[in-house]
């Protein structure tokens, strides 16, 4: 067995990673004890984990939008027209006849 594998074209994992899930280790899976009301309160060890967690995606979106904003700048520069935030048009008309009303109703 090789010691990656390539999953995705450019992206390797390591092999003490497991191949699947979200390929966390054991000691990186810390489990916080606590029911639903210890997780809205940001008193609680819980709440506090449930904040830190909550604030770090917020980073890593915004990482992303800047990250998609500087490539989409690169792209306008090489010539392309089109914006990496709008929806292909498909997708736009899939949306559009999902939110009109069925017919005779």
């Amino acid at each position: 067995m090789a010691a990656h594998h390539a999953a995705l074209p450019g992206v390797l994992f390591s092999p003490d990673r497991r191949q699947e899930g979200e390929g966390l280790l054991p000691e990186e899976d810390v489990q916080i004890p606590g029911s639903y009301r210890d997780a809205m309160s940001s008193k609680t060890p819980l709440g506090k984990a449930v904040a830190g967690a909550c604030d770090e995606l917020d980073a890593l979106g915004s990482l992303e939008r800047q990250t998609l904003e500087e490539a989409e700048g690169l792209l306008k520069k090489l010539g392309f027209k089109g914006s990496l935030f709008a929806a292909p048009p498909q997708q736009e008309q899939q949306q559009q006849g999902q939110q009109q009303p069925p017919e005779g109703q």
